[in-house]
């Protein structure tokens, strides 16, 4: 029996049972998880405590007439069933970090695939805008020149034209007022 069927027919709290045998030191089987199991005397040495505390003796006071010995504790292997039941679940949780070992190594493929996918993208990105900026330059570069010479001459040839009716306006009426004089 469990410590919840035990304190079900003894119509007490499982916390109880548990207080009594900690507090009365009681030596009862446990489960390779370290749970109760409770036999027929150990109910009937559960029933005595209960009565004795009825009775109105106190915790510390009660008195174990029969005191079970045990020969051997519970062994800390699980039996045969549990046996099988704990490889199937060890073997299942191999497996399990096997395939989330793998499931990671998937995604830091991916991950690494999708990274070498966007630098070869922003590579030819790179390739195409040196490519315009070099025929820009070159553009730029016979533009330049051809401005030079166009402005040269055009600026050269107007100017010199504008420049020189002022200048000789300027001459010749120096000139005849030189004369005048």
């Amino acid at each position: 029996m469990n410590t919840n069927e035990v304190s079900k027919l003894l119509g007490v709290s499982p916390k109880t049972v548990l207080r009594w045998i900690t507090q009365l030191s009681l030596e009862i089987e446990r489960t390779p998880l370290k749970h109760y199991r409770f036999s027929e005397e150990d109910v009937a040495l559960l029933q005595q405590v209960q009565e004795q505390l009825k009775n109105g003796t106190p915790l510390q006071n009660v008195k174990i007439h029969e005191k079970k010995v045990r020969k051997a504790k519970a062994a800390n292997k699980p039996p045969k069933d549990e046996s099988k039941m704990y490889d199937k679940l060890v073997e299942r949780i191999e497996h399990l970090e096997r395939k989330l070992s793998t499931k990671a190594d998937d995604v830091v493929s991916y991950q690494i695939l999708q990274h070498r996918n966007e630098i070869e993208e922003l590579q030819s990105v790179i390739c195409e805008l040196t490519q315009q900026i070099e025929t820009l330059q070159t553009k730029l570069e016979v533009a330049s020149q051809a401005d030079c010479f166009l402005a040269f001459d055009e600026t050269a040839s107007t100017e010199k034209s504008k420049k020189k009716p002022f200048f000789s306006t300027l001459f010749r009426s120096a000139k005849k007022e030189a004369q005048t004089n």
